[in-house]
């Protein structure tokens, strides 16, 4: 695992570095004039990398302390010479029988004059497509400020969302189907889970939608009306982003109310048919009770045809009974 990266770039400049020991001290040169430098960290669990950003990056301990608490939430904070900002990503989950299938992860940005440093939880892929356009130079990002590259790999985060999405409408489409089939218990908890993974979603876009607006609106000097343009389409991927949160919520409270109406009918059917089957005895619990009596004086227990006429009584009222009750069904 790379522990960190070092991309320094313009129009016609590129260098780039990597260290994959963590145990070893941080050093990061200083960029020259018009290069801009991305520092991208792939584990912040480093005690190097608390020093190096209160000691040579001279970050705060209130920034510190919120890139180190996976629990904080999604925030923006326009320092003195620096802008912070924390947001949430997915991984999905590849064992399906886990009971959430996306987790969320975090990563914060440190945007300066000309460098941005990105710090993750963990190596992932969520920023392969930023990291190819710099070595390539394919695209804006190395004709552009460093504030750009932060669009960029938001943008990354935006496209995150859009696969996670995608993912649990396939979830959900799967689920529907086997609803068709036959409900169970199993597709209730399946339910119950897709329900908790798009709220997690929710919970995540919204505070990413603010995020963006106060980058357009707060008047940030590291974003100028020059890239104002940009983080505004930023903006609206992240509605369309919460407009198919919606949708996908609408959709399984949809599913949900299949669910329910399926078990109901079955629930029916369970008491139509217990039902046929009490009023079907019911008529021949009563004579077996009656003459199953011990009264010494039962006048017809003497007659030479009572048992047959008996039978045939009791044989005609189940078949009225029976025909009565399909008739009402």
């Amino acid at each position: 695992m790379t522990h960190f990266e070092i991309f320094e770039y313009n129009s016609f400049h590129f260098n780039y570095f990597q260290e994959k020991q963590s145990s070893k001290a941080i050093e990061v040169p200083e960029s020259p004039e018009g290069i801009c430098q991305w520092i991208n960290f792939n584990d912040k669990k480093s005690a190097n990398l608390e020093k190096w950003l209160l000691e040579k990056a001279f970050v705060n301990s209130v920034v510190l302390e919120t890139i180190q608490d996976n629990k904080s939430r999604a925030r923006l904070n326009d320092w003195d010479h620096f802008l912070s900002l924390t947001v949430k990503f997915f991984a999905i989950e590849e064992d399906k029988s886990k009971p959430s299938l996306i987790t969320h992860k975090q990563v914060s940005f440190l945007l300066f004059t000309n460098r941005l440093i990105s710090i993750q939880e963990a190596e992932s892929k969520l920023f392969d497509n930023p990291r190819k356009r710099i070595i390539e130079n394919k695209g804006r990002v190395r004709k552009m400020p460093v504030a750009y590259l932060l669009h960029s790999l938001l943008e990354g985060i935006i496209d995150n969302y859009f696969e996670v999405l995608e993912f649990l409408g396939d979830e959900l489409d799967e689920l529907s189907n086997k609803l068709e089939l036959k409900p169970s218990h199993e597709n209730f908890q399946k339910i119950q889970d897709l329900r908790n993974d798009i709220n997690q979603l929710r919970k995540v876009i919204t505070p990413f939608q603010q995020i963006v607006l106060g980058l357009i609106h707060d008047e940030i000097d590291f974003v100028g009306d020059e890239l104002s343009p940009f983080f505004q389409g930023l903006y609206d991927h992240a509605e369309q982003a919460a407009e198919a949160t919606e949708t996908l919520k609408d959709e399984l409270m949809s599913v949900a109310d299949t669910y329910f109406a399926r078990l109901n009918n079955r629930l029916n059917e369970t008491i139509r048919f217990l039902t046929i089957i009490s009023t079907f005895f019911i008529p021949l619990t009563f004579l077996c009770g009656v003459y199953g009596m011990n009264f010494e004086f039962m006048p017809e227990l003497t007659y030479k045809w009572s048992y047959p006429i008996l039978m045939a009584i009791m044989v005609g009222l189940s078949h009225s009974k029976n025909q009565e009750i399909l008739g009402n069904f």
